[in-house]
């Protein structure tokens, strides 16, 4: 049952992942059925840069490592919003916040 309520959640809704790393192979499994069925549909990770702390972030090396990351997320149908330290996260989730409030 919890397999039917999560699917729903991710048909049905814009999901935002906080959190997890998408490594769990029963959610990335769940993930790639939704996206299949509604390739349209987006979802959202907050996820630390593979290349953070790194100095040279800008470097081509460092960005095809994101694009490596974000073309997996990608493949099930999730986008990641990037960030470097995990103090970052509640003004993240503020902007989103607002997002939704100003487009109410």
């Amino acid at each position: 049952w919890s397999n039917i309520a999560i699917s729903r959640v991710l048909l049905e809704n814009t999901c935002l992942f906080v959190g997890t790393s998408l490594e769990d192979p029963n959610l990335r499994r769940l993930l790639d059925a939704s996206h299949r069925e509604q390739p349209t549909k987006k979802h959202y990770i907050l996820a630390r840069s593979p290349v953070a702390g790194d100095d040279k972030l800008r470097s081509p090396v460092a960005q095809a490592i994101l694009e490596v990351f974000a073309a997996s997320y990608q493949q099930l149908g999730v986008t990641p919003v990037w960030f470097d330290g995990f103090d970052e996260i509640p003004h993240i989730i503020d902007n989103i916040r607002d997002l939704k409030l100003n487009n109410s």
